[in-house]
């Protein structure tokens, strides 16, 4: 069964018996909210605009699986559900937030909550945003999101005693101009992130490392990308709460010029596919009711 909030998420509920796993995808999302006032055309934003294309589709069998599957419908820049709500670039509002702010990483570069501009160097407004427009947007389509993740992760610890979460991503090939990382880098095919072993368990790390491994991929953990706000702040392995971000390099599933799927797209959706079978199952041995 399927759960959708016109333009702001879609749930996928679990086909058959429920094992304690949830995915999630906040950043496929293509619905252009009417009251963004972006100076940027939908096609730039398509294919720079942080959106992880099709990456929803590549992990369409999670919950015919037994897991939960949540998916953003909104683009990540407009407001990203994979920052906290304080990540909020001052220098972008028309007055003064009413509560302290955290102005550093991400954010000065121009993606933080709501992104500033595109890579390479691309702004998305010719104005300063209200403090009561943004406030507006977390309420609309941030918190949802969140309370959405929470309620499934929740449910699922209720159930079983432990929840696994696994957050989906993907990422260009070649770092453009204005990456974090710098322009030019060439990325790993898959990266895992557990800020560092803190959101998850070295058994359920290991696990997805092999998997990815065995289906010959190239895999790093916690290299440049350790994860953002959804694992940091649902994962907490002491109570059973495991969160894991993926992060899959885009040549292996698409064309980054057409951003057209290619010809590797099938093979990449069925070995992950494959992995969310082996994490469900690895999920339901770990429950403890």
């Amino acid at each position: 069964m399927t759960q959708s909030s016109e333009n702001i998420l879609t749930m996928h509920q679990p086909a058959g018996e429920r094992v304690p796993a949830v995915f999630d995808s906040p950043h496929s999302g293509f619905r252009l909210p009417g009251d963004w006032g972006c100076t940027q055309p939908r096609e730039k934003l398509w294919g720079w605009g942080g959106i992880d294309n099709y990456v929803n589709e590549l992990f369409r069998d999670a919950p015919g699986h037994g897991a939960s599957l949540l998916e953003a419908l909104y683009p990540r820049s407009y407001i990203d559900p994979n920052r906290n709500e304080d990540e909020i670039d001052p220098n972008m509002l028309a007055e003064p937030w009413p509560t302290p702010l955290k102005t550093g990483g991400r954010v000065g570069m121009g993606s933080g909550l709501i992104w500033r501009r595109i890579l390479p160097d691309i702004p998305l407004y010719d104005r300063k945003l209200a403090v009561s427009e943004i406030k507006a947007r977390i309420e609309n389509y941030w918190r949802p999101y969140q309370t959405a993740l929470k309620n499934a992760m929740d449910q699922a610890h209720e159930r079983c005693g432990v929840v696994y979460h696994f957050n989906c991503h993907s990422n260009r090939t070649i770092a453009p101009a204005g990456a974090p990382e710098g322009g030019g880098v060439r990325r790993p095919e898959m990266e895992i992130g557990t800020i560092d072993g803190t959101t998850c368990s070295p058994d359920f790390t290991a696990l997805v490392r092999e998997t990815l491994e065995d289906q010959g991929y190239e895999v790093e953990i916690d290299g440049f990308n350790k994860g953002e706000h959804l694992i940091r702040h649902y994962g907490y392995p002491p109570a059973g709460r495991h969160s894991m971000m993926l992060e899959i390099r885009k040549d292996l599933y698409m064309d980054e010029e057409t951003i057209e799927r290619n010809d590797h797209f099938a093979e990449t959706q069925a070995n992950m596919g494959k992995l969310a079978k082996i994490i469900c199952e690895f999920a339901k041995a770990q429950a403890k009711r």
